[in-house]
């Protein structure tokens, strides 16, 4: 029996156990990135609730701007001044704030962007919060305001958008307790 008896050159050997592990790593690392990085790249096309960081920050700072500068009564009587409260939902009164034909620009939120505004209290014992109106010296729910009253309420309503934010700020008005409630999208 006759040996070939010089070695195996580079051509004639098989693949080795290193060549397949690093063949293999790189093919899972790629499949990886490809994995992690395509969702993120598309994500942004699919996001259909047009709710930003933008918005909930004009929300925030406008429910705070209402609440503590431009309805606020005083310090030595928490809550808010219903001449104010009147003045700002469309009774022409002057308060502390610049009036405007827009009370977005009262509230310095750019007109850009819908806001709404309403005073809401829970007057009834329901589950639920009702928008207020303000009648002779008291606020009862907007479902009773007559003509001559000032319904609470200020802005496109936000019931046909469904992406909105919401902020919410607990005070006082004419002794109850009320709940200012500034919606944005």
């Amino acid at each position: 029996m006759n040996r070939d008896t010089h070695g195996v050159g580079v051509d004639d050997r098989g693949q080795s156990v290193f060549d397949f592990s690093i063949g293999v790593s790189l093919f899972l690392v790629v499949v990886l990135a490809v994995l992690v990085f395509v969702p993120t790249a598309f994500g942004s096309l699919s996001d259909d609730t047009g709710i930003d960081s933008e918005d909930t920050l004009a929300a925030e700072r406008v429910a705070d701007y209402l609440v503590e500068t431009a309805l606020d009564r005083s310090a030595a009587s928490p809550g808010l001044d219903p001449l104010c409260v009147l003045a700002y939902f469309g009774d022409g009164t002057e308060c502390a704030f610049a009036s405007d034909d827009s009370f977005a620009a009262d509230s310095g939120r750019a007109e850009r962007q819908p806001l709404n505004v309403t005073v809401e209290a829970d007057l009834t014992g329901g589950d639920a919060r009702e928008v207020l109106c303000y009648q002779g010296g008291s606020v009862v729910p907007a479902a009773s305001c007559g003509t001559g009253d000032t319904r609470l309420t200020a802005g496109p309503s936000a019931v046909r958008n469904q992406n909105y934010v919401a902020a919410t700020r607990f005070t006082r008005l004419q002794g109850e307790d009320v709940f200012v409630v500034v919606r944005t999208w």
